[in-house]
């Protein structure tokens, strides 16, 4: 059985950030990219990442990594799914839960671009 790499891109960013990570794994691993741009919360983003990976069988390997605030959404994962998740990939990330804090400040950051 393959394992599962689920890879979450960082805030603006869409999926092709990690288009080069996926050149490099060939064949040998199944790569499922989350797509974190529409929704408003991180708890949203970890149900539409989850999403990406629910139709695994329970024995199936599944690495989760996170860039930037996609590692906010992993750390999410790992809290709701940690008996899944074999491993977990921090990338230039807090290696905390989002607090109130950081999320006025993610809002206000995709405010200034609007």
């Amino acid at each position: 059985m393959k394992p599962v790499l689920l890879l979450i891109p960082g805030m603006f960013n869409t999926t092709a950030v990690w288009d080069p990570v996926r050149t490099h794994l060939g064949d040998d691993v199944d790569v499922r990219v989350a797509d974190v741009l529409t929704q408003s919360s991180i708890g949203a983003m970890a149900d539409d990442a989850w999403a990406r990976v629910a139709d695994l069988p329970s024995a199936t390997p599944l690495v989760v990594a996170g860039f930037s605030m996609g590692g906010y959404v992993a750390i999410e994962l790992l809290a709701r799914h940690g008996a899944r998740v074999q491993a977990l990939g921090l990338v230039d990330t807090s290696a905390q839960v989002e607090t109130e804090a950081s999320r006025l400040n993610r809002d206000k950051s995709i405010a200034a671009l609007e």
